[in-house]
């Protein structure tokens, strides 16, 4: 047995049974709904990365859904975790039903598997401005209690840890090279801390970078361009590309100074984790000695 939680109890669960557990989420209790939100879950083989199981899905869907009809799919930001969403309509007795579909993987509290959670917004309608935003402002405040990627990085001893103002982190000297890369996600004002700036290429989506979600810095906190080696490919099922990162041609006065006031939060190994001290990397990375920094209350 497992040790099942709900909102209002908890219970053991014999091994025999399995979570299918279906959150809806309407506007009109009789009657159609001009919008509704599912939250579902499925298992995700050992195998499966997020974009392998997406195809599935997609093919499922395909096969289940009369006249679908897949509009688009793209790699997005989702609670600090990788996510894929999609955008699609079928035909339900005459009425073409447009839905959008964010994936994500997680780490299962009760029984340490891998899921994915996948959340659908509905309308029997091409999405209005009014319910795109309800349902983008719903995904914005998501919060992952496990994300996979998360999870299976502290399983490899590569957790990165998160401060954010008012949390104080346990004191510890160490030294620093000064080769950090800083990216700064937009949509969050989450910093984003790398060794380096290939680090930082592979972590973060092309797709991303191309529409503009992300801001990069070097160890100076002087703004970086990313050079696209490879292009995104496809309009519907999009595939990254690669890029590298370089130095601006001319002086930019965009730099990470400029966004340091602004940012709610920073993602990076200690003592790399707080606003105080990338406060004081950036003001010796000029330097090339190494930078010993004490690990310090973000903000």
């Amino acid at each position: 047995m497992t040790e099942h939680h709900i909102n209002e109890a908890s219970f053991k669960l014999p091994t025999e049974l399995k979570d299918k557990t279906v959150h809806m989420f309407v506007t009109a209790d009789d009657g159609p709904n001009e919008f509704n939100v599912v939250v579902t879950r499925a298992d995700v083989e050992s195998f499966e990365t997020l974009e392998h199981f997406t195809q599935r899905l997609i093919n499922e869907l395909s096969e289940s859904l009369p006249a679908f009809e897949l509009l688009q799919t793209f790699e997005r930001g989702f609670a600090d975790a990788p996510a894929i969403e999609l955008t699609y309509k079928w035909n339900n007795g005459g009425i073409a039903m447009h839905q959008r579909q964010v994936i994500t993987l997680v780490v299962s509290v009760s029984a340490e598997i891998r899921q994915a959670i996948m959340i659908a917004a509905t309308c029997p309608k091409p999405f209005s401005d009014h319910w795109s935003k309800v349902f983008d402002d719903l995904l914005d405040s998501v919060q992952l209690r496990r994300p996979a990627s998360i999870i299976e990085n502290t399983l490899e001893g590569t957790s990165e840890e998160m401060s954010i103002s008012g949390e104080t982190p346990s004191p510890a000297s160490v030294n620093v090279e000064p080769s950090c890369v800083f990216s700064l996600r937009l949509r969050d004002r989450i910093l984003h801390v790398f060794h380096t700036d290939d680090e930082a290429c592979k972590s973060i989506s092309a797709i991303e970078v191309e529409d503009g979600l992300w801001k990069f810095f070097d160890a100076a906190g002087d703004a970086l361009h990313p050079e696209f080696i490879e292009p995104n490919t496809g309009k519907i099922w999009r595939t990254a590309g690669r890029y590298l990162l370089r130095p601006r041609a001319t002086h930019d006065v965009d730099t990470l100074h400029r966004y340091l006031d602004h940012v709610q939060g920073v993602r990076g190994t200690p003592p790399m984790n707080g606003i105080a001290a990338i406060r004081t990397y950036l003001e010796r990375s000029r330097g090339s000695s190494p930078i010993t920094l004490q690990e310090s209350t973000a903000g």
